[in-house]
């Protein structure tokens, strides 16, 4: 890879991730409905990563190389999105009683 290195944008360009991240949750907190749904944050997030990835590259991708993308991609977006929409709301979910019916 020609552009190897750690890079952590929070710190890198914190100017521009940060003040976006805490736009994005005050609009949350403040307006908790929206329209727009979890998949699309997913999907932007996907494409972000793998533009990154790919830019990183600077050359085309072999077998080998789409089989580690998708690896990263999964680890880092699919599955942490998948447990925020699936497991966090189980957790905090009441147990409702059940009636003999």
């Amino acid at each position: 890879m020609p552009n190897r290195g750690i890079h952590i944008g929070f710190i890198e360009k914190w100017w521009l991730v940060n003040p976006l991240a805490v736009a994005g949750i005050l609009f949350a907190y403040f307006k908790p409905t929206t329209k727009f749904p979890h998949a699309g944050h997913v999907l932007f997030s996907t494409w972000a990563s793998l533009f990154h990835i790919i830019m990183a590259l600077g050359s085309g991708m072999n077998w080998f190389s789409y089989l580690v993308v998708f690896i990263f991609l999964f680890l880092a977006v699919w599955l942490p999105c998948c447990v925020s929409d699936i497991v966090f709301p189980l957790l905090f979910v009441g147990k409702q009683k059940q009636e003999d019916t």
